[in-house]
């Protein structure tokens, strides 16, 4: 039986808080109606701001446990997740005379999430992933 590697650890945890933060805030501002009117609220955009999140850390949880092709859904889902994130933040700069400090936010936000989706592929192409992650080795 194989250890977990270390970066399974970090990134799994990443892949759990940051989509649960995500969760966390839109129900927040759903229930409290706080919910900007800019935001269309249908059911396709519902759908994609509570369920990608889930689903990110449910296959995370299932990476963490050592599932064999978890690390593929993660893969999947991280570029859906972090891609519609940097989408959003770019869309953002269409905006026009916005603040010097709010420039400087969307800018970080985006080097962030850039950063974080690198971090997922590369723990996810890793040949410690792969080694964890193969049938004879991972805890059941």
């Amino acid at each position: 039986m194989k250890t977990r590697p270390k970066r399974i650890w970090a990134i799994c945890l990443m892949l759990i808080v940051v989509p649960l933060m995500s969760v966390a805030l839109s129900s927040y501002l759903l229930i409290t109606g706080n919910m900007p009117e800019a935001l269309e609220l249908t059911l396709y955009n519902l759908s994609i701001m509570f369920l990608l999140p889930c689903a990110l850390i449910f296959c995370s949880v299932m990476l963490f446990l050592g599932k064999p092709n978890s690390h593929r859904y993660v893969l999947s889902l991280s570029i859906a997740y972090f891609g519609l994130l940097i989408y959003q933040n770019i869309y953002l700069f269409q905006i026009e005379n916005l603040p010097e400090e709010t420039i400087s936010k969307i800018t970080s936000n985006i080097i962030r999430t850039v950063i974080e989706l690198l971090l997922v592929i590369w723990v996810v192409f890793s040949n410690k992933t792969k080694e964890f992650l193969s049938e004879d080795n991972s805890p059941r």
